[in-house]
């Protein structure tokens, strides 16, 4: 790709120094005054995103995501939680929970898992509603993801769609929004600075079209834009661009503009402005503290305090804003920068000449944060180096600046800390009394500084050069370089700005008291309320125990009423018990009677049998010993329904298969000398009362009689089957059925003599059932009948006065 034309006059080499000058400027020198700071600039936060700066970004990238309060966040999660409905509402809820959950620290899983999902769910609602913005923002989100995830070549393929789109869907926000995030392809190296910043000022071109409609992605677009000037050390152009961005959050009425207040204290600090710089990092602190901030921002701005505490000698001040800001990176256990507010809290420590201190933090800070970045290395080896030359130990300096030596190109090459590596050697060579070859360094240090406006660097050059030039003897060169740096430190340090510094702390101290004193008036009317809540508080407490006394009183009375009645209930219960024992008692011998009068009468039914036995056998009639035979099986039809009655435990009910068969099987063997005849007997499982099954036995006892003496006139073999099925709706249907010569032709059911039909009939019309006869193949006798379902005589529980009679 082409690289675009320069359009701001500054050589390549100005933007190599420059670049190089804002990665090393970090750490304060004490011989040299090098002021100890931590860039802001977008570059340098680009550069140092996998090193040293990686948390002091906080979150200010050219990207429409930006930082939410918790109190946001929680109104944030219960919008989207409570929107049911698809509309361009939730749309837009989804895309900023998603944009959320991505910009927070680090690169979790379960961070990238979640902003994709909601990605996913935006995009396809969308796509949907036909919502042109929806898919834009949505393809945004995507693209950073990608990014994100360390797929930067689908990242910024996603990114360039996504101008398209916006282009052609005249969505002229969204398109710059994405030619700022398409920008960052360029990284801030000197050949690919210029591309970077011509891309960028195209999409400012597109957002001052719309003014601030633009909304914060145009405000966050010109603070980058600030961040590229910065960066080739014009601090003038860098101001007017964050001006810009301050009118754009003043006119959408955004507070969170902390960190365009900070970029804009450190220009001014740059130039050596310190009046302006201090006053407006003190704003960046009064806005980020009323908003509750408590992130790495905050440790941001606190540590900016401290670095310009730090540049006027205020080492006390200085020390207290790093400690807060250490606070702060503990608060969100961010290891990165609690090891490096450590190290500037040695840097104070150092230039207290509290150097005891100073080498106790960096050897606890090498334990437990062992370096491993190459900036992380420089700063601790620098700070090593000069400690102990300030110490007048160099041995013990030795090491570590030989190893600054080795790491020296490589330094030079990536601009990590470029600006603190050649001091520190300096100082090293100065202090073991090789000041001859210190010019060198002294040298390489000022070219990488030629280009800056930056007095304080100036200063240190010149301070550098009085120290070399004092050492080696050089008299007049000293004192020249002497003039020189008098003249820088007395244009930001003279007494006048000091006396201004002054009056800038006295009035933040006085502002701050006044918010105290607003703090403990207000805690005075919350402790005025609290007094009255608890007053009123004692007073209802004071009726809930005066309530709570009635109702225990009333809770003890129902309960004594309680313990009567179950008193008096516990002995109906146990008259009840007593009565139904005795009942049961009753019951008892009830079935004991009920059993010894089914064997009686069984015996009984025996007897007569066994009589009308002995009788037939003195009789020659025929016809009189067929009547008594018929008799007899009649009886003997009876008798098994006792017999049954009395040998099981139901005393009601009886077990029609078993007595059907036993049935058959007596009658089968009464009449088996005369006839061969084969019996079918098919029963369902069922019981019928004894009401109901007396009445079937003798019909089956007339009708498998009927059959055995006429359907088979001759000796041929014939066969009976007998069936009881259950037909349903508690109706059962018994059937008797022979294969024999059937009835006679004329014969009439109405008028016929039989006594067995007769009886038939009429023990039918007891059990309330159709009888029924069908002359085809034989004879075939049915009835159906219902279940008889009312409790039988023998099982009703008997009054008081049969209980008495039955007792005698």
């Amino acid at each position: 790709m082409s690289k675009p034309e320069r359009r701001i006059g500054t050589s390549k080499a100005a933007i190599s120094k420059n670049t190089k000058k804002w990665r090393g400027c970090c750490v304060r020198i004490s011989n040299c005054n090098a002021s100890a700071q931590i860039n802001l600039s977008l570059a340098m936060r680009k550069f140092f995103q996998n090193h040293l700066l990686s948390v002091f970004l906080f979150g200010l990238m050219s990207v429409s995501v930006f930082a939410q309060t918790k109190d946001e966040v929680k109104v944030m999660r219960k919008k989207l939680a409570s929107a049911t409905s698809d509309n361009r509402e939730k749309v837009d809820l989804l895309l900023q929970f998603g944009n959320y959950v991505l910009a927070k620290p680090g690169e979790l899983k379960a961070d990238l898992d979640s902003a994709s999902a909601h990605f996913q769910r935006a995009f396809k609602l969308s796509k949907s509603l036909d919502y042109k913005k929806g898919i834009a923002q949505s393809t945004l989100l995507e693209a950073r993801i990608l990014r994100e995830k360390g797929s930067e070549k689908q990242a910024y393929d996603r990114f360039s769609k996504t101008i398209s789109f916006a282009r052609e869907s005249e969505l002229l926000a969204d398109q710059a929004e994405a030619m700022t995030e398409y920008a960052k392809r360029w990284k801030t190296t000197p050949e690919e600075l210029p591309n970077k910043m011509e891309e960028q000022r195209k999409a400012l071109g597109i957002y001052a079209r719309l003014g601030a409609k633009g909304g914060k992605p145009y405000a966050v677009a010109l603070k980058d834009m600030a961040d590229f000037h910065q960066m080739y050390g014009e601090n003038q152009e860098s101001i007017d661009y964050l001006e810009k961005s301050l009118a754009i959050s003043k006119a959408i009425k955004d507070g969170d503009t902390q960190g365009t207040y900070v970029l804009l204290a450190n220009n001014y600090r740059h130039i050596g402005n310190f009046e302006k710089a201090l006053p407006i990092v003190l704003k960046a602190q009064e806005i980020a503290e009323a908003n509750h901030d408590r992130s790495e921002q905050m440790a941001m701005i606190y540590n900016h305090i401290a670095i310009i505490c730090d540049d006027l000698k205020k080492f006390d001040r200085a020390l207290e804003y790093f400690e807060k800001a250490l606070e702060v990176a503990k608060e969100n256990n961010d290891r990165d920068n609690i090891s490096k507010f450590w190290l500037s809290i040695a840097t104070i420590h150092k230039q207290r000449k509290n150097y005891k201190r100073t080498v106790e933090i960096l050897n606890e800070m090498a334990k437990k944060y062992p370096p491993k970045s190459l900036d992380r290395i420089v700063r601790q080896e620098v700070m090593f180096t000069v400690t102990y030359c300030e110490m007048g130990e160099t041995e013990k300096a030795r090491p570590h600046f030989e190893k600054l030596l080795r790491i020296e190109d490589q330094v030079v090459r990536e601009g990590v800390y470029v600006g603190d590596l050649y001091p520190a050697v300096i100082k090293y060579l100065q202090a073991s009394h090789q000041p001859l070859k210190s010019y060198e360094y002294i040298e390489k240090y000022r070219d990488y500084h030629k280009n800056t406006s930056n007095l304080i660097f100036q200063a240190n050059v010149e301070q550098l050069y009085f120290l070399s030039d004092s050492a080696s003897g050089k008299y007049l060169d000293a004192i020249k370089h002497l003039r020189k740096y008098k003249t820088l430190t007395d244009s930001f340090s003279n007494a006048e700005k000091m006396k201004q510094f002054s009056e800038m702390e006295i009035k933040f101290e006085t502002r701050q008291k006044d918010k105290n004193i607003q703090l403990l008036r207000k805690q005075g009317e919350l402790q005025q309320t609290k007094i009255e809540n608890d007053k009123i508080t004692r007073y209802i407490f004071i009726g809930f125990v005066v309530v709570l006394v009635v109702v225990i009183g009333l809770i003890l009375n129902r309960y004594r009423l309680k313990q009567r009645i179950n008193k008096k209930l516990e002995s109906q219960q146990e008259e009840i018990n007593a009565q139904n024992d005795l009942l049961k008692k009753l019951v008892s011998e009830k079935e004991w009677l009920l059993k010894e009068i089914h064997h009686r009468v069984k015996n009984n039914l025996q007897i007569v049998i066994s009589l009308l036995n002995t009788q037939s056998a003195y009789l020659e009639n025929e016809d009189a010993i067929q009547a008594i035979q018929n008799s007899q099986h009649r009886m003997h039809a009876m008798s098994l329904i006792h017999q049954k009655l009395y040998q099981s435990e139901n005393l009601s009910k009886i077990d029609m298969g078993w007595y059907i068969h036993e049935l058959v099987s007596y009658l089968k063997d009464s009449f088996e000398s005369t006839k061969r005849i084969n019996y079918k007997v098919d029963t369902d499982s069922l019981e019928l009362d004894v009401a109901q099954a007396v009445p079937v036995g003798l019909i089956l006892n007339e009708a498998i009689n009927n059959s055995i003496k006429y359907a088979f006139p001759d000796v041929a073999k014939g066969a009976i089957s007998i069936s009881l099925k259950n037909i349903g709706n508690e109706k059962y249907q018994l059937t008797i059925q022979d294969n024999g010569v059937g009835l006679p032709e004329n014969f009439n059911l109405a008028e016929t003599d039989s006594l067995g039909m007769n009886l038939m009939q009429g023990l039918a019309s007891q059990l309330q059932g159709e009888f029924s006869l069908q002359n085809q193949d034989g004879l075939k006798v049915q009835i159906q009948f219902k279940k008889n379902t009312q409790l039988p005589e023998q099982e009703r529980v008997p009054n008081e006065d049969e209980r008495k009679d039955f007792t005698g």
